[in-house]
């Protein structure tokens, strides 16, 4: 996930920035002091944090040149006078957090924009001319065959490409999937239990093996996984 944290304050944008990468370790964040300058940079980003108070272009109006610029893009925005709540509703604000920003109402909101995120992102499978598209939320797993891979999902279906497993990995290993043997890429949302070297996944019946050298690696994404997608209660 790539964020922008647009503040005039340079200490709190600075310490925004570290908290949002302790929560979100393979995110990518951009510091930016004006709207002006964010702007020239809008479609790099997924998140924007977005003061509302700054001098040149407001956070307001910054905002109204990302609508442009970027529909999908989530706005957060800062401030500490909830008098701009109701004009953050005109330009479709995701999040509204007050100053001093508490780690939990970030958390959420970083959770929540993930989970968003992730529900819409989908992957193209080509085959012999047709074409499938799916969500990415719902692979279970992909499995190597010959020089292709076997791609299925949680509604019992099976998809067969030429896409190579290992290709597979470097596309999706930072959205949530880990290889844990060189047969199976396997989804770390639907990871249901784990025992010493195997696992099982929710919507499956099958055992997946853990190669013996994976298996660190793999708790170690695991375990990140689940606390950046834990809910805030």
């Amino acid at each position: 996930m790539k964020i922008a944290i647009c503040d005039d304050d340079r200490l709190l944008r600075e310490r925004l920035g570290g908290a949002v990468q302790d929560y979100l370790r393979n995110c990518s964040v951009r510091l930016f002091s004006c709207g002006e300058e964010l702007l020239k940079h809008m479609t790099e980003f997924d998140v924007v944090f977005l003061d509302i108070e700054m001098p040149g272009l407001n956070g307001m109006q910054t905002a109204e040149h990302i609508r442009k610029l970027n529909k999908e893009i989530r706005i957060i925005f800062l401030t500490s006078h909830a008098e701009f709540m109701q004009d953050a509703f005109r330009v479709r604000a995701f999040r509204y957090l007050n100053k001093p920003v508490k780690s939990d109402a970030l958390y959420e909101a970083l959770a929540e924009a993930q989970n968003e995120i992730s529900e819409k992102e989908k992957i193209i499978i080509r085959q012999k001319g047709r074409i499938w598209e799916l969500e990415l939320n719902h692979i279970l797993y992909l499995e190597a065959f010959g020089d292709g891979t076997y791609v299925y999902d949680i509604h019992q279906n099976v998809y067969s490409c030429s896409v190579q497993l290992k290709e597979w990995t470097r596309i999706l290993s930072e959205k949530g999937f880990f290889q844990i043997h060189r047969t199976y890429l396997i989804s770390l949302l639907y990871v249901q239990s784990i025992e010493k070297n195997q696992l099982k996944l929710m919507y499956s019946d099958i055992v997946f093996p853990i190669a013996r050298r994976k298996i660190s690696g793999f708790k170690s994404a695991y375990l990140q996984y689940v606390q950046e997608h834990a809910k805030i209660i």
